[in-house]
């Protein structure tokens, strides 16, 4: 399915990452240029509260101010709780999640392979999925390795990066559809669970493979209270 302007338009749900659209040398550059912005302002920041005048400890304690600023949203972000409204799910999705995509969807265009795998394996590199995995009675070594497998067998598999962004606002669009009767913003277990119900022929034969019953994580999600 792809995203339509009408269903912008109209106020439904999507998931559209502007970072997605560009190239992955301007991705790259814009990760690097942000690293290094936080670490020119936290060694600049200790400089000049260091330093022997006053306008400049002023300035100093603004910069450092900026960065707590910075890092107290980001943690708001991880564990806020608001009701989300409507429209793009880029605004309602937790920082590790979007790491997630990103990072899967920078790997299938390197690597090339399918997204939804990418995505799968980055989420099974997460220690919590690990542990749900183990509560299935999945080795997560052996889930990990039938993952990479299965991408090494698809190499010559290219998806454009419209149908890859098609693709992946779909999975976020399923997260958090599949929020029931709560929501909150999408998180790495919701895109797991949502990847578990995905209609794709390539994931499904990874779940068949390890008999992954969507009512068995439904069940270990709630033992951990995560769903209801």
């Amino acid at each position: 399915m792809n995203l339509s302007e009408n269903e912008k338009e109209s106020g439904g749900i999507y998931y559209e990452d502007k970072i997605l659209k560009l190239s992955q040398v301007e991705r790259l550059v814009v990760q690097v240029l942000r690293s290094v912005a936080i670490i020119f302002s936290l060694i600049a920041s200790f400089v000049l509260i260091l330093s022997d005048l006053f306008i400049l400890r002023v300035v100093g304690v603004m910069f450092f101010a900026y960065l707590a600023f910075e890092l107290g949203r980001l943690v708001y972000l991880a564990n806020d709780d608001r009701r989300f409204k409507g429209g793009n799910l880029a605004t309602y999705i937790k920082p590790r999640a979007r790491g997630v995509i990103i990072s899967a969807y920078n790997r299938s265009t390197t690597l090339t392979g399918s997204i939804y795998i990418h995505i799968l394996k980055e989420l099974a590199e997460r220690e919590f999925i690990q542990k749900i995995l183990k509560d299935l009675g999945v080795r997560p070594g052996e889930f990990m390795s039938r993952v990479e497998k299965h991408l090494s067998e698809e190499k010559g598999l290219r998806e454009t990066g419209s149908w890859k962004r098609a693709r992946i606002n779909e999975l976020v669009r399923g997260a958090f559809i599949l929020q029931q009767p709560d929501k909150h913003p999408v998180g790495e277990v919701d895109l797991f669970r949502a990847l578990i119900n995905i209609d794709s022929e390539r994931v499904q034969r990874i779940v068949g493979l390890f008999e992954i019953s969507r009512d068995e994580l439904d069940s270990v999600l709630r033992s951990y209270r995560l769903i209801k």
